[in-house]
């Protein structure tokens, strides 16, 4: 098994969405982890959709380009762990629709829901996202933590949306810790961002994180540009057996 980073641009965001706190505008990197697997490749997250005018991005920050730096194409993915329904994690969904689509039920249902309601005016992108047909769609309700792969286990991580899917995968002795949005940077730790749905569950699910930190995993997380600099980018592996 081999882990890679997939760079896909930078996002533009209010800055109070990652720490209630902060205030002015703010960017944050983008970004898909591909598995390469005995078992078969597996996408987590899908970075944002090219059309998406808070993207900035280059020619090589797409996920086509990104995999072609590995000899690969998202024909080659059998499998897609989608984190949750915000812009900068579902978008290259188009080119997966071959694969098996993990989703969490409940943010997938008020994702559909939102959908819906905003068709009733007028069909636009999200909608036309969220109809693709794919191989098959797999809800994972909250508390429906499971192994996908031998070392790969989904984690479901509610609080931040009404559910939310990490991964925990151990490789070459390492274990890694990727929590997607359920916490932007270690400054969730001591202070919610300003985008949280449920606070309860957002504390409890930043517990279960601070205890597989304790049993040794590395977070790796989605949106801290000081951490994401720092990692080794594709075709270059985090790790590997």
């Amino acid at each position: 098994m081999k882990l890679y980073a997939l760079s896909l641009g930078r996002y533009a965001v209010d800055a109070r969405i990652l720490d209630a706190s902060a205030s002015g505008r703010t960017s944050v990197p983008v970004w898909a982890l591909l598995i390469r697997h005995e078992q078969g490749n597996l996408l987590f997250d899908l970075g944002c959709a090219a059309e998406d005018p808070a993207l900035t991005a280059g020619p090589g920050e797409t996920l086509e380009a990104q995999l072609a730096r590995l000899g690969m194409t998202a024909g080659d993915v059998g499998t897609a762990v989608i984190s949750h329904f915000h812009g900068d994690h579902f978008g290259a969904l188009p080119l997966l629709t071959h694969a098996d689509v993990y989703v969490p039920a409940e943010d997938w249902t008020a994702a559909l829901t939102y959908a819906c309601e905003r068709a009733e005016r007028r069909r636009g992108a999200l909608w036309e996202r969220l109809m693709l047909p794919v191989k098959a769609y797999h809800p994972v309700r909250a508390g429906g933590d499971f192994e996908l792969m031998r070392g790969v286990r989904v984690l479901t991580l509610p609080g931040h949306t009404a559910n939310l899917l990490g991964l925990d995968v151990t490789v070459g002795g390492r274990r890694f810790i990727f929590p997607s949005d359920s916490v932007y940077s270690p400054v969730n730790f001591e202070r919610l961002p300003g985008a949280c749905l449920d606070a309860r569950a957002y504390e409890r699910s930043r517990e279960r994180l601070r205890a597989l930190e304790r049993e040794g995993g590395e977070i790796v997380y989605s949106h801290w540009t000081a951490q994401f600099e720092r990692l080794p980018k594709a075709p270059h592996p985090l790790t590997e057996d």
